[in-house]
């Protein structure tokens, strides 16, 4: 595959990005479906433990299709005396490889509790061609997106909860748990091919960072995001990081913006003008060539706008709901699979 794309007119810009992206929907598709699945199985228990032993298990089948991506002959130094620590559970992995295939095996464990993953893979190794990629990151810092909140869903803000004899205090931790996804989807890219930069808003937005192959700079950007408040305005910032996209010193590249959100876009004015808005500017970045992916977290997102302002690719619109911020991590990897064509592939995916 021709590693350096050329070209012509804004609609081969497009054309071109969904060929190199298309290849990647099957697996995109088989993740979500399967983690779903999962997940849905999990509820049932209604055993926070076993949840939490079961997503440190997915955490080192994570980590393990992100090693092998690169090295078809990686081997797991997750062990019984080494896990890997995932919040306040563990998981150990093992692999059983075959040449570029094999098999991932994943235990977690939560207090006396253990889930176990198994994951059979397929074409790892380095991919044949990387895509040269120009991205913004666009990432919400409104109010909603705290750590802390309160017990009374009533009062989004300390005082009056407080005043209403609720307790104020820390919840699933939205923010830092987005700033860690983010900074590991970071650490797919690759300074040869990719740059990406950062645009982060509430009822403003702002040009933190242009797009750069300084990835390290951007992944210390992101950990110094601090002080969520505030309303949220979308449209200002899927300005701010189409503009940028649409820069000269990128020409040749796909180039993609990645928008998190975790609620309506309420500014400027209202939310109906800003829904309006944020459809505008949406439509206007990806006529000028430019993948849009839209990541709602939470219940309180405008699901139907998310996904009309979101690329079709291959017939997929690139929204990915997240129910809560623990759903991230795997929603960017997904996205990162996408942007850069990883040519490796899952063959099952089930919970022993």
């Amino acid at each position: 595959m021709n590693t350096t794309p050329q070209y012509n007119s804004e609609k081969g810009a497009i054309t071109l990005a969904v060929v190199f992206f298309s290849a990647a929907i099957l697996l995109m598709l088989a993740l979500r479906g399967n983690a779903i699945a999962i997940k849905d199985h999990t509820r049932t228990e209604q055993d926070a433990t076993t949840e939490q032993a079961f997503f440190a298990a997915q955490g080192c089948i994570e980590e393990g299709y992100l090693q092998l991506r690169t090295n078809a002959a990686y081997t797991s130094t997750y062990t019984a005396s080494a896990p890997l620590i995932v919040g306040d559970a563990s998981c150990v992995l093992t692999i059983q490889a075959s040449g570029a295939s094999g098999n991932l095996q994943a235990t977690g464990t939560a207090a006396a509790h253990e889930r176990t993953v198994v994951s059979s893979y397929r074409d790892a190794g380095p991919a044949a061609s990387h895509t040269p990629t120009a991205l913004m990151h666009v990432f919400d810092r409104s109010g909603s997106m705290d750590d802390d909140s309160c017990s009374n869903g009533l009062y989004v803000d300390r005082n009056p909860c407080l005043a209403a004899h609720a307790i104020w205090g820390p919840r699933l931790e939205p923010f830092a748990t987005a700033q860690e996804a983010a900074s590991i989807f970071v650490d797919n890219l690759d300074p040869a091919f990719d740059a990406i930069g950062l645009v982060i808003y509430n009822e403003n937005a702002a040009l933190d960072t242009a797009p750069t192959t300084d990835l390290a700079s951007v992944q210390t950007r992101i950990a110094n995001i601090t002080d969520p408040y505030g309303n949220t305005n979308i449209s200002a910032a899927i300005d701010i990081a189409a503009d940028q996209l649409t820069e000269v010193m990128w020409p040749g590249r796909t180039r993609a913006m990645l928008l998190l959100t975790d609620g309506k876009p309420n500014q400027p004015i209202n939310e109906a003008t800003a829904t309006a808005m944020t459809r505008t500017s949406a439509h206007t970045a990806k006529a000028n060539g430019i993948v849009i992916f839209s990541i709602g977290l939470g219940n309180s997102v405008n699901p139907a706008l998310l996904t009309d302002i979101a690329s079709d690719i291959g017939g997929t619109k690139m929204y990915f709901p997240a129910p809560t911020a623990q759903d991230l991590g795997a929603i960017y990897q997904q996205i990162a699979d996408i942007i850069l064509t990883y040519n490796i592939g899952q063959d099952s995916w089930q919970e022993q």
